[in-house]
């Protein structure tokens, strides 16, 4: 009697571990279902967002996800198309290093704008990227690095960006005792670093004088000023005012900016050796002809 009990018992704890495993099949194969419904869901609505932003390298990965066997087959189809059509507007570029002989450089990496490695090395290979603009800094394998700026279009395939990487500072070495070795510099000339303040200094003119302007023509308005320029008591001086600022932030801009320029394009590139300049003056002055620009310095 004890036996057949027994049996009784361990007929009926088998049946209900078959039980129980079918059910967690069942239930278990049912969430996995609906998180790869939901999954699929999400990646179609972000995959279409990033496209339609530009983001293809990632809109990719969410159409990937959405074109697997496991979503909806109009799903599958409709991502499958926008895969297809990311290969086409994806734009790729392909980077090379040299040095200022045209001999290949040893790169380490290359680095875009958000500090992700987009390259390990040189190799020749088309290397996808969103359409932009774009800060590749190149890294050599002493350390050196050269920043590159490109815009790449949609569309555009095996787009070439190439990095030169300039030579290192020499050490001079001399042969007379107790001589310090120096190192060999390619300053600029004096001359170019007062182009470019000009050049500052006439950007900040013209933008005093818009400004200016804009406060000007302001004032007229709210002056009730006719079409022969007759308006409310009281109220033209302070548009004269304006005006003449205006006037002057222009004219002043305009010189310094045409004088920066000017020493910029014309003016020598490099310093001497012996000669240079130890103060520069930028003056604009009023002739009776109409305006001019004045340039003095002491040279040593």
């Amino acid at each position: 009697m004890t036996t057949t009990r027994s049996r009784y018992f361990v007929r009926r704890s088998k049946a209900i571990a078959v039980l129980l495993t079918i059910h967690a099949v069942m239930f278990g194969s049912g969430s996995a279902r609906a998180d790869d419904k939901a999954a699929c869901a999400s990646a179609y609505e972000t995959g279409q967002e990033m496209r339609n932003r530009g983001e293809f390298l990632r809109a990719r990965e969410q159409l990937v996800a959405c074109a697997r066997p496991v979503c909806k087959d109009w799903m599958v189809a409709e991502c499958t198309k926008w895969l297809d059509e990311l290969d086409r507007r994806q734009p790729t570029i392909v980077l090379t290093a040299e040095n200022e002989r045209g001999e290949v450089v040893d790169l380490v990496k290359v680095i875009d704008e958000s500090g992700r490695s987009i390259a390990e090395g040189a190799t020749g290979r088309a290397i996808a990227l969103d359409p932009g603009p774009h800060q590749l800094t190149f890294v050599a394998r002493d350390g050196s690095k050269v920043v590159v700026l490109k815009m790449v279009q949609e569309g555009q395939q095996a787009v070439p960006i190439k990095a030169v990487f300039e030579p290192a500072k020499v050490a001079i070495v001399s042969t007379r005792p107790g001589a310090e070795p120096k190192a060999a510099t390619n300053n600029a000339h004096p001359w170019r670093t007062a182009g470019w303040a000009a050049v500052g200094a006439g950007m900040v003119g013209l933008g005093a004088g818009a400004a200016l302007g804009i406060v000007a023509l302001g004032k007229k308005s709210s002056a009730n000023c006719d079409d022969a320029n007759v308006c409310d008591r009281g109220t033209t001086s302070g548009i004269e005012g304006a005006a003449l600022g205006s006037t002057v932030g222009f004219v002043a801009g305009s010189l310094f900016l045409a004088g920066g320029l000017a020493v910029l394009l014309f003016g020598p590139s490099a310093a001497p050796e012996r000669a240079g300049v130890a103060g520069l003056r930028v003056t604009p002055i009023a002739t009776p002809s109409g305006t001019a620009l004045l340039l003095g310095g002491t040279f040593q």
